[in-house]
């Protein structure tokens, strides 16, 4: 599987991971074991929504860095 494929498929996931944790943000989700930091569930998945979408850059770019080379 090429790495343009991956990157979209990543882009997806983020996205659907992304629309997860503003749902859970905007409607205070709070189940009743709460972390020691102090965020939300929604929080935490909008900050592992970020990870994604920052790593899915990466492939991007790399992935058009490989195809000029050609």
């Amino acid at each position: 599987m090429k790495l343009g494929k991956i990157s979209w498929i990543a882009l997806v996931v983020t996205i659907l991971i992304a629309l997860d944790g503003l749902y859970m943000t905007i409607t205070h989700y709070q189940p009743k074991a709460v972390n020691n930091f102090g965020l939300s569930d929604g929080a935490t998945i909008l900050i592992g929504a970020l990870f994604m979408f920052i790593i899915t850059v990466v492939s991007v770019i790399i992935e058009s860095r490989q195809s000029q080379r050609k």
